[in-house]
């Protein structure tokens, strides 16, 4: 839940229902590909669809909670 895109389209994060934010990569082409997800850390938010808990900067290295 909770998906937020790098500014450059290249990595998407998001967040799972006990709170762990996880990155899966994106690799664009004539066959698209993504990485595995893989988990950053955990977190004290529980995703909600209501609202935007955090947000990314554009590279995609710092999160504000």
């Amino acid at each position: 839940m909770a998906p937020v895109w790098r500014a450059d389209g290249k990595e998407l994060f998001y967040l799972t229902p006990d709170g762990k934010l996880m990155s899966v990569s994106f690799k664009s082409g004539a066959q698209p590909e993504t990485s595995i997800p893989v988990e950053l850390f955990q977190t004290r938010l529980r995703a909600d669809h209501r609202f935007n808990q955090y947000t990314v900067t554009g590279d995609g290295q710092r999160f504000l909670m």
